[in-house]
């Protein structure tokens, strides 16, 4: 085997056997090219991790590849701080970008809202 099919062999086992870790690595290494600051290291992030997203519970696909709506996330809970545990948490890629820059009370707030909103709607029969 060449040394580039090797190297490529080899990165592809470290990630399928260390999938949280990569995945950690990577979060932190994205948020920094960002602009953002992570006061946490990669194994402490780690810890964190749920198997389900923490807002709708929809099982995450830890895999190096993305995996759509259930591929895993970091959310920053509220924008205006920079990264810290108690402020990041781990939805599900629907979740995060639904969310998008509102706090988690606003995004509960407009959680709501939707739901009010359809249950006029099927009330009335009105869109």
């Amino acid at each position: 085997m060449d040394q580039k099919k090797y190297k490529k062999a080899y990165s592809q086992r470290v990630r399928k056997a260390n999938p949280y870790l990569i995945w950690a690595q990577y979060t932190i290494y994205h948020h920094n090219q960002k602009g953002h600051s992570c006061c946490f290291t990669p194994e402490e992030l780690v810890k964190k991790i749920t198997p389900n997203c923490e807002i709708c519970g929809t099982v995450l696909i830890w895999t190096h590849k993305k995996t759509g709506h259930t591929s895993p996330t970091l959310d920053r809970m509220d924008n205006g701080k920079i990264l810290t545990l108690d402020n990041v948490q781990i939805l599900c890629r629907r979740c995060n970008v639904t969310k998008h820059d509102r706090t988690q009370d606003e995004f509960e707030d407009y959680c709501r809202m939707v739901v009010q909103r359809a249950a006029t709607r099927d009330q009335t029969g009105r869109a």
